[in-house]
């Protein structure tokens, strides 16, 4: 191999549970990119997206030392909005991930665990509780 030539690692190479692992230390945006890269890569990376959901009214305060909710998907609100702006768009994106739930089976069956600010519209609420329980088959708790 001559000078200035570089060595790439196949990430194909890796097998499932380390690129499990690697992709769990990614913030949300990235395990989304890494959906786009390939079919095994979305598995993974779909399992990841929506094996935690949190659904809250207001944006989640993020550390630059810690991200204690990067094992959490986030639904993304900006932090400048006024309480009633922010409501509004958290209950729209609701009704996207109960829309994206009711259609792919394969995202359905990835939650394991969701956790729900109350404060979000209730008809919503018990509409992705129940596309959860009665026809999902990984979610295991309810906060």
């Amino acid at each position: 191999m001559g000078l200035g030539m570089e060595v790439h690692f196949p990430l194909e190479r890796l097998p499932d549970e380390l690129l499990r692992e690697t992709f769990s230390h990614l913030p949300q945006p990235d395990r989304l990119n890494v959906c786009l890269l390939n079919k095994r890569h979305y598995k993974i990376g779909m399992k990841l997206i929506y094996r935690r959901i949190y659904l809250n009214d207001s944006n989640v305060v993020r550390s630059d030392y810690m991200n204690l909710a990067i094992n959490w998907t986030l639904l993304s609100i900006p932090s400048f909005l006024v309480e009633e702006d922010s409501r509004k768009i958290a209950n729209i994106k609701l009704r996207k991930l109960i829309s994206t739930l009711t259609l792919n089976e394969f995202a359905r069956n990835c939650v394991q665990w969701i956790r729900i600010n109350w404060d979000l519209d209730s008809t919503l609420q018990k509409n992705i509780l129940s596309i959860l329980c009665t026809r999902g088959s990984s979610l295991q708790r309810l906060e």
